[in-house]
């Protein structure tokens, strides 16, 4: 058999004239193999919307000859404006075997999808095994949210000029489209049947966030700052995002009210949380001793009064043996040539003894036991000096002379 192929008017490929005309019935034909008039190009993304529960519906416009969709192409992968995946898979057919059927027309057809809320970027579309990344809209991708935009610490008024966003979501001001939704444009006023923020602080108790198990961040349930999971952050019409924080830190910096515990109160019996991350030094059962947990908050208290950085500045809680008033200490002789005598009225086994010079330049350290103690100050210098003691977390200081 020859091989001189010919392109039948009916658009399908023949081996050669006899066979077009005797077994394809056709009346016309062009010389040579026919082209495909289907390509990615004749493809593009004409619309981009979601439905209230969270629904995406994606309109393709295409050109060209389908016959009966004989290839049944399908909707592979979703990107986002920054080109990562937020949905792969055999998301949707348009036909009538593979999976899911879904309506269509010649001009405009349509599918809808499980994706998450205000994707804006580009479709992946599987055509007869052919990839093809499909612009949106048709022509160009637009970047609707630059999220290196987004800095929730700037300052916006309060004053209520709505605009709407690019993303069809209504912002209180175009500060607050810009700074805390990273929106690119917007219109003045507020969008028809769009999505509105809810304030900052929400209760966010009895909320549906979607069956996904994804952590979104820490938000206010029955006002306990709480952990958040589901799909996305609009609920119905309103987007929760400024009520949810990146930490349980922020979330309860921003949104809890707390009393205040006293300093040096006893931690025995407060329950930090089950994790391990010290949290600072507090006193357990009259001791000083490192605390773990997941934060000073506990039962809407703030314990940070009480938890100290250094297992000094935790000591000084704990009660002395003596007090202030039944401590005595003496120097003698004062002044002093060779030796100076220090006396107590109390027996110590952990005192720490220093004598500093005018300037405040330590001389001598030692420590100091029992009640009594001799220095020698054969190799001081003639002058005024300070001794200082240090005993059961209390600081005397006493001022003698050396001859």
């Amino acid at each position: 058999m020859i091989y001189a192929p010919v392109c039948g008017c009916d658009g399908v490929t023949y081996s050669n004239e006899c066979i077009a005309v005797n077994l394809g019935g056709v009346t016309a034909w062009t010389e040579g193999e026919c082209s495909s008039t289907i390509s990615c190009s004749s493809f593009c993304v004409e619309n981009i919307s979601f439905d209230t529960s969270g629904i995406l519906n994606v309109s393709i416009n295409f050109s060209g000859d389908f016959n009966d969709w004989i290839m049944y192409p399908y909707v592979s992968q979703v990107l986002n404006q920054n080109g990562d995946v937020i949905a792969s898979g055999e998301l949707a057919y348009f036909g009538q075997e593979g999976g899911t059927t879904i309506p269509y027309s010649v001009s405009n057809s349509t599918f809808s999808a499980p994706f998450p809320p205000n994707f804006i970027g580009s479709v992946i579309f599987n055509y007869d095994n052919n990839i093809c990344v499909l612009p949106y809209p048709c022509g160009d991708i637009i970047t609707c949210i630059d999220s290196s935009l987004i800095n929730p610490n700037i300052f916006c008024p309060t004053v209520f000029i709505p605009v709407c966003g690019c993303n069809n979501v209504t912002y209180s001001n175009s500060c607050e489209a810009e700074n805390w939704g990273g929106v690119t444009s917007w219109t003045p006023g507020e969008c028809s049947g769009g999505i509105t923020f809810a304030d900052s602080c929400a209760d966010l108790a009895g909320l549906d966030f979607g069956a996904c198990t994804m952590f979104i961040g820490y938000g206010l349930i029955n006002g306990i700052c709480s952990p958040i999971s589901g799909c996305g952050t609009i609920v119905g019409n309103i987007d929760y995002a400024l009520a949810i924080d990146s930490s349980l830190e922020n979330c309860q910096a921003n949104c809890m009210e707390f009393d205040l515990a006293p300093a040096c109160s006893d931690l025995s019996n407060v329950d930090f949380g089950l994790c391990s991350m010290p949290i600072g030094i507090g006193i357990i059962n009259g001791q000083c001793a490192m605390i773990s947990g997941c934060s000073n908050i506990s039962g809407m208290i703030d314990y940070s009064a009480s938890l100290y950085t250094s297992m000094t500045s935790c000591q000084a809680c704990l009660p002395s043996s003596l007090s202030e008033q039944d401590l005595e200490i003496n120097l003698y002789p004062n002044p002093a040539s060779e030796h100076l005598t220090l006396t107590t009225n109390f027996t110590s086994s952990n005192s720490e003894l220093v004598i500093l010079d005018v300037l405040n330049r330590e001389v001598y350290t030692g420590s100091f036991s029992g009640k009594e103690v001799e220095i020698d100050l054969s190799y001081f210098v003639k002058g005024t000096y300070i001794l200082q003691l240090k005993q059961y977390n209390k600081i005397s200081r006493l001022f003698f002379m050396k001859q």
